[in-house]
């Protein structure tokens, strides 16, 4: 049985909805972020980058939101939620995960923190001025992406028809944007990739669980 270490809505949302689609045992173990329950000595030993969300498997400890959503996916071929290997899907969907990896998701926390890659209160509100225009661009390519889709009768997910680990990761970012001047809901086409994801069963178990509002727009 997996054990994922999380905290409602930080960075293990998006692996937290995948193991609920993938109708897998697993098991929740709540990691007081806001308390520093990460730096503690015990959960160091765990994961010496101090950071959620980790899965164990057995004597397996991985740490990082896209390596997780890759393994995961990776073992359970068979529930039909990953492109097939060689594919062009497959791909553009380690584009995607590549591009909320290490685009989106660093740069909304920086915007969220600023104040941890600056001096002073000026400087906090230049990063934060900066990362926002970093996001818009980014949501506003996702946006256009999700458009193509549909016009082209593509389907309404990041891959087209197929939902993938990816979009349970876009829906976490999604939240995270809810507090920006233009968040992801504003958008169109990502209101509406929004609107369809918080129907899956999957996500309303996993909201439920966390105590989070699926629907946050």
């Amino acid at each position: 049985m997996y054990q994922l270490y999380y905290h409602p809505g930080k960075a293990s949302l998006a692996p937290h909805i995948f193991l609920e689609e993938l109708g897998v045992p697993y098991e929740l173990v709540q990691v007081d972020v806001p308390n520093g329950m990460t730096r503690t000595e015990s959960f160091l030993a765990l994961n010496p980058a101090g950071s959620i969300p980790v899965l164990v498997e057995d004597e397996l400890v991985l740490s990082e939101t896209v390596a997780i959503l890759l393994h995961l996916s990776d073992l359970h071929l068979d529930a039909g939620l990953t492109p097939e290997l060689g594919t062009a899907a497959r791909a553009k969907w380690y584009k995607w995960l590549a591009y909320l990896g290490t685009t989106l998701h660093p740069d909304l926390m920086i915007y969220h923190f600023p104040q941890r890659y600056a001096d002073d209160d000026a400087a906090a509100e230049q990063v934060k001025a900066h990362a926002y225009a970093r996001v818009t661009r980014a949501l506003d390519l996702i946006d256009a992406h999700l458009r193509h889709n549909v016009e082209n009768g593509r389907g309404q997910w990041l891959l087209g028809m197929q939902y993938t680990a990816a979009d349970s990761y876009l829906y976490m970012l999604g939240r995270w944007s809810r507090s920006l001047p233009h968040p992801a809901h504003a958008r169109e086409h990502l209101g509406v990739f929004l609107r369809h994801i918080v129907e899956r069963p999957a996500l309303l178990r996993t909201c439920e669980q966390e105590g989070l509002t699926a629907a946050f727009f």
